[in-house]
Formats: structure tokens, sequence, C-alpha cells
């Protein structure tokens, strides 16, 4: 006569799930940006619920929602930043000028 076996009990992993509802960098609103992807037409759609503020762009067969959020997001901190190097510029040239 033998023992029993124990069946060991099976640990289920949960995966995180990739967000699709952002923050607005514009007006600083929570879970207010929605993405929606057509990869039909080959384009996504960025809207901001609380301020309008929406971006369109091409995208590819392997985009998800949060690829095209933050290539947005990238794309509002280059042109912040190529701003702010303008300005800085035209501040100095004030400057030597008197």
């Amino acid at each position: 006569m033998g023992k029993r076996k124990v069946r060991r009990k099976i640990i289920k992993f949960i995966q995180p799930k990739v967000p699709i509802i952002f923050d607005c960098p514009f007006c600083n609103f929570k879970k207010c940006i929605s993405v929606k992807i057509n990869k039909k037409k080959g384009r996504y759609l960025i809207n901001c619920n609380h301020c309008n503020t929406h971006y369109s762009a091409k995208t590819s067969h392997l985009t998800e929602p949060v690829d095209a959020y933050y290539e947005w997001i990238d794309l509002c901190e280059k042109i912040n930043n190529e701003e702010e190097k303008n300005n800085f510029d035209n501040e100095k040239k004030n400057d030597d000028y008197y």
C-alpha cells in the first residue's frame, strides 16, 4: 500500500494589461486620452475628451495604442524643446543688441 499522490497547486501568473486610456499632457486631466487605431486605413487618432486636443498620424500593422500615445508625447516634447531653444536664441540676440 502506497501513499496517495499529492497534487501540486497550479500557480497562475496574471500578466499586466497594457493601458488604452491615458493622461492628457496639455490639460493634466487623468484618463481622458483615447487612442483609436484603424488598421485598414493605416492611421490612428488620439483624442482628449476634456480639452478636445487631437492628433492623427500614419501607423503600421504592429502599432498598439501605447506606441501611438508615446510617439505623440515624444513629438510634443520635441516641439517644446525647439520652441524653448528658439526663445532662448531670440532673448540672447536682444541682449546683444542693447
